[in-house]
């Protein structure tokens, strides 16, 4: 997580699958998570 002047920024990420392959996702105060990676990477 990082302030940012309109607020804050939070990343995740995470490989549920275990294949190597992480997925992303970034969120801001004024905006829900948002994937980053492709759909198919779990």
């Amino acid at each position: 997580m990082e302030l940012t002047p309109e607020g804050f920024a939070a990343c995740g990420a995470c490989d549920v699958d275990g294949d190597g392959q992480y997925a992303a996702c970034v969120a801001l105060e004024s905006q829900n998570a948002q994937l980053t990676t492709p759909g198919d990477v779990y």
